[in-house]
């Protein structure tokens, strides 16, 4: 008697109960497709995230010398100046600290606006690619709708 063409064919000396299970299909679903998607959005939101607190750090770096400038400016030039202008000319000594003060204040100011001109929006390349697989899930929700 011979068996039938699509029964798998019996291996020598082995029950089919013994033989190794098929091998798992390795062509890749959408479960692999959506976990290599997610692992490098999570990636690049690593890189942008290291990008954004370097930015970061120099914004607090150039607030902290614009203070210390600030502070330093207005203690040491205003009593020296104070002391210069009074003993030379007599003049009155709140005009000369007001003077000085306001000098000082405008040195502060651009360096607190060089801290806030940041330069190009963070995670820019992110929110783009985010967009970019909205866009693709809706497109696949729409081909899988109208196959169905």
């Amino acid at each position: 008697m011979n068996p039938s063409s699509d029964a798998p064919p019996t291996s020598l000396g082995v029950s089919p109960s013994e033989r190794q299970p098929n091998p798992p299909d390795t062509t890749p679903g959408w479960q692999t497709a959506l976990d290599s998607l997610i692992t490098s959005r999570i990636g690049l939101i690593k890189l942008e995230s290291q990008d954004a607190a370097a930015r970061t750090c120099r914004r607090l770096i150039f607030l902290a010398v614009a203070a210390l400038a600030s502070l330093f400016a207005w203690g040491f030039i205003v009593t020296g100046l104070i002391h210069l202008i009074h003993s030379s000319n007599d003049w009155q000594m709140h005009w000369i600290v007001l003077g000085a003060g306001l000098i000082h204040f405008l040195v502060a100011l651009i360096f607190a606006v060089l801290a806030k001109s940041s330069g190009s929006p963070t995670f820019s390349v992110t929110r783009a690619e985010f967009q970019k697989d909205r866009e693709w899930l809706h497109q696949l929700l729409e081909t899988k709708k109208s196959v169905d």
